[in-house]
């Protein structure tokens, strides 16, 4: 579901920002990401962080969950307008952030095709609106 009200009560509106881990392979010499960042032909429930329940004061402390990563951001809008859904799924390996998680859904039956089409969208999307962060020791 893209927007309005899921199924674990949270209301999530096209605006809201959506966290995505990117690993070091995902990223470009420059500092951008590339499709790998959004792969959905690897990734069967590709998860991403709603931001609204991560407090800023814990960013750093959602930063830990995979220090190896950097993080890309998103949008609701830019996921559905790929035609993808975002559904909140509580994540107990996210520790305190569990309720933060979410995957992107609907491209379980889409041609390769599609699916990377999508994710070339949701790259560009990710590099307009900005890189949070990149891996430790990025371009060393």
């Amino acid at each position: 579901m893209a927007c309005g009200l899921s199924s674990s009560g949270l209301s999530l509106d096209a605006n809201d920002y959506l966290y995505r881990f990117v690993h070091r392979s995902s990223f470009n010499g420059d500092g951008t990401v590339n499709s790998g960042a959004f792969s959905l032909r690897r990734d069967p429930e590709a998860s991403v962080g709603i931001a609204k329940l991560i407090p800023s004061s814990s960013f750093d402390a959602f930063r830990l969950l995979k220090p190896e990563h950097g993080l890309a951001q998103i949008t609701v809008e830019d996921a559905a307008a790929t035609e993808l859904g975002v559904s909140p799924q509580r994540d107990e390996d996210w520790g305190a952030f569990a309720d933060a998680h979410a995957i992107l859904t609907g491209y379980a039956h889409w041609t390769n095709k599609k699916k990377d089409e999508a994710a070339r969208a949701l790259r560009d999307a990710a590099n307009q609106r900005r890189i949070l962060c990149r891996p430790p020791n990025f371009g060393l």
